[in-house]
């Protein structure tokens, strides 16, 4: 509709994105008050298989409101491709690059600088001691369903941006990826994550022919397997479950006496 009465590009992609944001937060709160709340003192198994059946349940969803065809995204701007160290670059890549900084970083300091951040730290470390401590376990978890819908919103405007097309199933992928590299990285190793899915990713098959083979398969079941291995990892994830061993093994030495390594 907007396209039809002729506004400019970056005015379009600015009206998705905010309505994205607004219908992606509600539906957020609604699937955690719903879906995920009355699941708190269930098994672990529960909410993931939950979170299967919303991504799914939503899937169909957008297929009945959208139709199965892919839908075209008018650009932002026509992509301009530059040099930088030899290597090929777009500005539309450049946009990407630098909000997904700004969010990265908005998030740190939300995580690590911030009352709500310390909450979601003590609700993720130990749900049943920051209840005792003061926190709203409740509350806490449903900003976290808030913000991460706002952010799953940020990130579709960008992939149909940058690739030209919007589908019912393009998050699917996208968010199984995004999931294992949170059990990866953990909560306050967020960066870590995604980087480590990626040199897993482009180092796991190093030759172009087995990777076009292998990219909708094995990589795709790399992935679920990680889903499934977070039943048994810590909030941490790997890098910092491997920290606290690390620094449980340190403190052992200096109990007994021995200098570190």
């Amino acid at each position: 509709m907007a396209a039809n009465l002729g506004l400019p590009a970056p005015l379009i992609a600015l009206m998705a994105l905010l309505v994205a944001i607004v219908v992606c937060m509600t539906l957020g709160f609604t699937i955690e008050r719903i879906a995920y709340r009355p699941l708190r003192r269930a098994p672990r198994l529960a909410p993931l298989i939950t979170a299967i059946g919303v991504s799914i349940l939503l899937q169909t969803l957008a297929m009945l409101i959208w139709g199965r065809r892919y839908h075209t995204v008018p650009p932002i701007f026509p992509p301009t491709p530059h040099a930088i160290a030899g290597a090929t670059i777009t500005n539309v890549q450049i946009l990407i690059i630098v909000v997904s900084a700004l969010i990265m970083a908005g998030l740190l300091m939300l995580v690590h600088f911030t009352k709500l951040g310390r909450a979601m730290r003590a609700t993720a470390e130990n749900p049943t001691v920051a209840g005792l401590m003061g926190v709203n376990i409740n509350r806490v978890i449903a900003f976290t369903f808030v913000i991460g819908a706002a952010l799953a919103a940020v990130a579709g405007v960008m992939v149909g941006t940058y690739y030209g097309i919007a589908h019912y199933t393009m998050g699917a992928l996208l968010g199984l990826k995004a999931f294992s590299a949170a059990v990866l990285g953990g909560i306050g190793y967020f960066l870590l994550g995604p980087v480590g899915m990626d040199v897993l990713e482009q180092n796991l098959h190093p030759r172009r022919r087995l990777r076009r083979l292998v990219r909708h398969s094995a990589l795709n079941g790399l992935g679920e397997d990680t889903v499934h291995l977070s039943n048994f990892f810590h909030v941490d994830g790997v890098v910092g479950i491997s920290g606290d061993l690390l620094a449980g093994c340190r403190r052992a030495l200096r109990a007994n006496g021995h200098d570190e390594p």
